[in-house]
């Protein structure tokens, strides 16, 4: 809803939207014009931090922008740690699993059994790991992307050494410490992203 701002009036105490309209200068821009300094629709920028209160002292609503920011970048956090933790942890683990099935027949296990580990590999890492990064945000929230980096960066290098192990017959301190710096250079781009 349009609110009013100015309520000063014009010539002979017309608006100055009848104004306009009357001095035959009722053209869209003439109009917008005299709208802009009558009446304020949006704000021209979003708030730099969000407001706390609403207009009663009421908590913002779980749909107003301020409100929804966080949820929407904790869900960013989340896809992103799920995705490269799926690359990183899940996938050798399927993996190994697929290339040995009698790990699930000698022990019985069902489709309900295979479908619930596979869930767990892939959804239960990158929600420890962002439930630690939510605990860190508490401090402070440059501690929770600090937090995010870092495990941005371990999951990374995660990667990498699952790509280069192949590469590195004997593995060693030399793997490590190759996937360790690349690990740290896709987190600092992901920083910049």
């Amino acid at each position: 809803m349009v609110g009013l701002a100015d309520d000063k009036r014009g010539p002979g105490g017309v608006g100055r939207r009848a104004a306009a309209e009357r001095s035959g200068t009722g053209s869209l821009e003439a109009s917008q014009a005299a709208l802009g300094r009558c009446y304020t629709v949006f704000p021209l920028s979003a708030p730099t931090a969000p407001r706390a209160r609403g207009r009663a002292g009421a908590p913002p609503s779980a749909s107003s922008p301020d409100a929804r920011a966080p949820r929407r970048e904790i869900l960013i956090a989340y896809l992103h740690l799920g995705v490269l933790s799926a690359f990183a942890c899940a996938q050798p683990l399927f993996d190994l699993l697929g290339r040995t099935p009698e790990f699930f027949a000698t022990r019985g296990s069902g489709a309900g059994d295979i479908l619930l580990l596979g869930l767990v590999l892939v959804l239960v890492p990158p929600a420890l790991l962002l439930g630690i990064e939510l605990i860190g945000g508490l401090i402070d929230r440059r501690v929770r992307r600090g937090l995010h980096l870092t495990f941005v960066a371990a999951l990374a290098a995660l990667l990498v050494v699952q790509a280069l192990k192949g590469l590195a017959e004997d593995g060693g301190l030399a793997l490590v410490v190759l996937a360790l710096a690349l690990g740290a250079t896709g987190a600092l781009a992901y920083a910049r992203v």
